[in-house]
């Protein structure tokens, strides 16, 4: 599919593993002929000996951002665990 980035987030993990940094991406897609918007979360690597980071492209997950709405909420209903998570997470973004 072709498409077009329209926002991203990059948030950086630590610490570095073996020598590798890690940077988490969250990424706002538009793809042409699709009505909905998509997110995908990957991320980025980069060992000492490169220049720069590399996108680790094959361990992404893109859906719709209807769809992750529905994998939020259904698995939230499901696993308490996840619900305190989210639960969490608004709590945070109320202070």
């Amino acid at each position: 599919m072709t498409g077009v980035l329209k926002d991203r987030y990059v948030i950086c993990t630590t610490p570095t593993r073996g020598g590798v940094k890690y940077w988490d991406v969250v990424d706002l897609i538009e793809f042409q002929d699709e009505r909905e918007l998509f997110i995908r979360v990957g991320y980025y690597r980069m060992r000492r000996d490169e220049p720069q980071p590399r996108f680790a492209g094959q361990t992404t997950i893109t859906e719709t951002v209807s769809q992750w709405k529905r994998i939020l909420i259904e698995t939230a209903r499901e696993k308490e665990w996840f619900r305190r998570l989210l639960e969490e997470v608004c709590r945070q973004l109320k202070k």
